[in-house]
């Protein structure tokens, strides 16, 4: 064989990510409360491919689309609630909504760019006629602006012995 070959290929993939958040949580009169959260990440991973000869040791950028590359993610969300129970404590309920938006770059990604969307408004609630049954009805409905996504209704009924 062949072993005057001197040269190897080496990738590299330094990243950074970075997140922010404000969060509330609080009391309201009547036995309500309101909380909520707002959000912001960075994500950033460079791929550098070298040619490094393995006897100066020199390295040597690779030229084209897949070998050099920096993709970055910027998404910000947020999630606001407000929830109250009954007086007798019986019935409690919960309204809310939950969104997100991310702003994509990269070579590979198509245009270099793409925009992503998440939307979403929910409640829910909680009968509890005795300390053994409870009966928790709720409903998701949400906005996906990428694909579509159904109403989600659901329904549980949890039994203390």
């Amino acid at each position: 064989g062949d072993w005057s070959s001197d040269v190897c290929s080496s990738d590299l993939f330094p990243s950074h990510d970075t997140t922010h958040q404000l969060y509330i949580d609080q009391s309201l009169a009547r036995k309500g409360r309101i909380s909520g959260s707002l959000s912001y990440a960075y994500w950033q991973r460079i791929r550098n491919t070298y040619r490094k000869d393995l006897v100066t040791l020199d390295q040597i950028p690779v030229a084209g689309l897949e070998e050099q590359d920096t993709n970055r993610i910027h998404s910000i969300h947020a999630r606001a609630t407000y929830a109250m129970t009954s007086d007798n404590e019986k019935w409690s309920w919960l309204i809310g909504t939950e969104n997100s938006v991310s702003y994509f770059t990269g070579k590979r990604i198509n245009g270099q760019e793409a925009n992503e969307g998440d939307y979403a408004l929910f409640a829910s609630a909680e009968w509890s006629p005795n300390n053994k049954i409870q009966l928790k009805p709720a409903i998701r409905y949400g906005y996906h602006t990428g694909f579509e996504t159904p109403l989600i209704p659901s329904l549980a009924q949890p039994y203390q012995t």
